[in-house]
């Protein structure tokens, strides 16, 4: 008999989700910054988008407002674009049972 392994529910993403959800963070990003230069890429740091410690907090915040989640501190490495989008995408799914 072959057991099948049940996916996580991050596992079940899919690349329309995660657009939507890139896309959610880019409006939140450009309605509380003013941000020059190429759009916000997946590949980007957050040091590269010219962001003090204090407007870290501030993206955070907007993000837990958008997304109804809380982001526990330290919890996840948020040094990309990338890594915002999965942190809230597991972050929805942990506390609201669905994809953001």
């Amino acid at each position: 008999m072959r057991r099948i392994r049940s996916q996580s529910p991050l596992n079940l993403l899919d690349d329309a989700n995660k657009t939507q959800t890139l896309e959610r963070i880019k409006k939140v990003f450009l309605a509380n910054f003013d941000f020059k230069g190429d759009a916000l890429r997946l590949d980007m740091t957050i040091d590269s988008l010219g962001l003090d410690s204090l407007d870290k907090v501030d993206f955070l915040f907007a993000l837990e407002q958008e997304f109804s989640i809380d982001i526990p501190e330290g919890q996840f490495r948020l040094d990309s674009i990338q890594d915002v989008v999965d942190a809230v995408e597991r972050l929805t799914v942990e506390q609201h049972g669905k994809t953001p």
